[in-house]
């Protein structure tokens, strides 16, 4: 996971476990076979406990920065590996999408229905950007918003639902303009 991160991963994980595991789990240097045992534990634990350790894993990769494309396709794979359904994964990618640092470019380059730069004026404004901002100062912005008032932050436990309502705002802001 980010290394960048690892005081306010430490800081997170203390709520969670005592201060002689956190310092195991950050100073071990796991091999491949020891990786794969982990994976093998983890498939053979029930849905909900699976559950819980993906959404602690999301909520590490998300601190500081957001979640880099490295973490995006581990995390995307473990769930695989993991067994979860296509459904559940595609919860988690809707979930966690705007916290990427870096996406892929998924522009629409045809529509069919375009519409005026007038009709989209609300979305930009969510977004804090111009109406004549680039692909890249959109997405930047969107981030940028995401990190401020997504529900799975540290920072905004104690006003989830109100960041559940401004993230689905965010969303469908980046999502009509990317899309026209």
């Amino acid at each position: 996971m980010n290394l960048d991160a690892r005081n306010a991963q430490k800081i997170f994980l203390q709520n969670i476990y005592p201060a002689d595991r956190i310092k195991d789990v950050f100073e071990t240097n796991f091999s491949d076979s020891q990786f794969n045992e982990a994976i093998q534990y983890w498939k053979r634990r029930d849905f909900s406990d699976k559950k819980i350790f993906v959404n602690y894993l999301y909520k590490l990769t998300i601190l500081e920065d957001g979640i880099h494309n490295d973490e995006w396709k581990f995390m995307i794979n473990l769930m695989s590996q993991l067994r979860f359904s296509n459904s559940f994964i595609n919860f988690f990618i809707n979930r966690y999408y705007a916290l990427r640092t870096e996406f892929e470019d998924s522009k629409s380059s045809s529509s069919t229905t375009q519409k005026s730069d007038f009709d989209l004026n609300p979305y930009y404004s969510i977004l804090g950007v111009d109406t004549n901002a680039s692909y890249e100062e959109i997405k930047k912005a969107y981030h940028s918003l995401a990190l401020t008032h997504h529900p799975d932050l540290p920072k905004n436990a104690d006003r989830i639902q109100e960041c559940e309502e401004i993230m689905a705002k965010i969303n469908e802001a980046y999502n009509k303009i990317v899309k026209n």
